[in-house]
């Protein structure tokens, strides 16, 4: 008979072995199930359910650690990590194959008609443009597509060009490639950008960790869908979060505000710092932008700019605010209201009054928060910036990313009590996907009751510290 010592010996390896192979099949299970989805809309379900199923691993990845062996625990993240890939390479894959008219062909237009030397203000250049394009013969453009962009013109500021110049002269198909190459770039930047502010600490885990936060959320994969380029956005938006306190962070912000609109309302976190050092790098930069792009695009075309951001929102179609995927207050509020379009809607007086309010009390919270906790008054501005905006649309989730991760990261409830707050966050999450609107209510209502409760001892400040590196654990 064997003694106890050599029993246990030859016991352990078998243990070992067992949990590499379920590990394992952890990886292959989750491969197989996307496999098994890969040309059904179910794999989108998939990564909703991996990507909350991490949040849950994340939050009791010491306890897991334990009680499970490590392998099981890796083979899980593996997995999820491999599975979330191959349904955003499968997004990727389908963009290029069959063609939707949103929302690259928008952008295609905007490259030639940059290409073309025409004036990019005026819809006339669009109207032309359009009519000598030869696009793929499966893409259906519907009269929305008219109505919405080849009778409106250029919709940006001018050092948004920038971003469609590789593309212009190039074949429609050469150009989509070219921009999912570019997208592909801005979503590894994310990646390694939130590893770095949120899960350095946590070396190859965190990059696990970083990934499917990154690329399962799911209005990251939304933008991929409809191949859109807030990844860039997020890309400058994190930047400036790793140098919020450092006079670069007014460079990063002043890329942020001439990619998305809505962006330049986080401008207002330097102003709240009183960072002269910042405000000045955000006003040479600023300069930088307009007078690079004037020079290859036509100093001719200021003028033409100032008109058309004078008459922003005019002649936009009704369909605009009051379809479903328009998540902004203005698109709400024009809902309940049933609004006649008999004037610009953005002077809409009870917009005004709410949105003048959210934006006011943010400023005020950002203000109060400067010194105690920046990174709170700056995740405060992130999501008022998408309630305020008129053209907020489910995609622009992604800006939220970094504020939901802090979240996860700052969980102020003990060991035992922790689940609370995790099923508040999942819970918010769900509803951002069916009722984005709301959630960003409930988010900005939360944040801003962190801010005014500063000055008690209900809140430890700064409730959101800097990087909120994840606590490292020997797996």
């Amino acid at each position: 008979m064997s003694s106890p010592g050599t029993s246990n010996s030859s016991f352990k390896p078998q243990i070992s072995a067992l949990m590499v192979v379920m590990g394992l099949s952890t990886v292959v299970a989750g491969l197989a199930t996307t496999w098994l989805m890969f040309k059904g809309k179910q794999n989108i379900n998939l990564t909703i359910l991996l990507f909350l199923s991490t949040f849950i691993v994340y939050t009791y990845r010491a306890r897991i650690s334990k009680r499970l062996h490590k392998s099981l625990y890796w083979g899980f993240l593996w997995g999820a990590a491999i599975s979330i890939l191959f349904v955003a390479g499968n997004i990727v894959y389908e963009n290029n194959n069959t063609h939707k008219q949103w929302d690259f062909p928008c952008f295609y237009l905007d490259a030639q008609v940059y290409h073309s030397g025409l004036n990019m203000y005026d819809p006339e250049s669009y109207s032309h443009t359009f009519n000598e394009i030869s696009f793929p013969e499966d893409l259906v453009i519907g009269e929305s597509f008219h109505e919405q962009v080849v009778d409106m013109g250029f919709k940006y500021f001018p050092p948004a060009v920038n971003y469609f110049v590789p593309m212009a002269g190039l074949s429609f198909e050469h150009a989509q490639l070219l921009w999912t190459i570019m997208n592909c770039i801005a979503l590894l930047g994310v990646i390694l950008l939130v590893y770095r502010i949120f899960f350095f600490g946590i070396r190859l885990e965190g990059f696990l960790y970083s990934l499917i936060f990154v690329a399962g959320f799911r209005p990251v994969l939304s933008t991929l869908s409809m191949e859109q380029f807030h990844l860039w956005g997020l890309c400058w938006v994190l930047l400036a979060w790793l140098q919020l306190k450092k006079p670069l962070a007014g460079l990063w912000l002043s890329l942020a505000s001439f990619t998305k609109p809505q962006l330049i309302i986080l401008g207002g976190h330097m102003l709240s710092q009183l960072s002269l050092r910042q405000l000045a790098i955000y006003a040479l930069t600023t300069v930088g932008l307009f007078i690079f792009t004037f020079s290859h695009l036509g100093f001719d075309m200021f003028f033409p700019f100032i008109e058309s951001f004078q008459n922003a929102g005019e002649g936009l179609p009704p369909s605009v605010y009051t379809e479903g995927i328009n998540k902004s207050l203005l698109a709400n509020l024009l809902r309940i209201s049933n609004f006649d379009f008999s004037y610009n809607p953005i002077f809409y007086w009870p917009f005004l009054i709410i949105g003048g309010a959210i934006g006011i009390l943010s400023f005020i919270a950002c203000w109060i928060l400067r010194n105690k906790d920046p990174y709170l008054g700056y995740s405060i501005l992130i999501v008022m910036s998408l309630i305020v905006y008129p053209g907020t649309l489910f995609p622009y989730g992604v800006y939220i990313l970094p504020v939901l991760i802090c979240l996860l990261l700052n969980n102020p409830l003990d060991e035992k009590k922790s689940f609370i707050w995790l099923i508040g966050l999942i819970a918010l999450i769900c509803i951002h996907i069916k009722f984005q609107f709301w959630s960003l209510i409930i988010l900005w209502l939360g944040l801003m009751l962190v801010a005014f409760a500063s000055n008690t001892s209900l809140v430890s400040i700064p409730f959101f510290k800097h990087g909120t590196q994840a606590t490292t654990l020997n797996l």
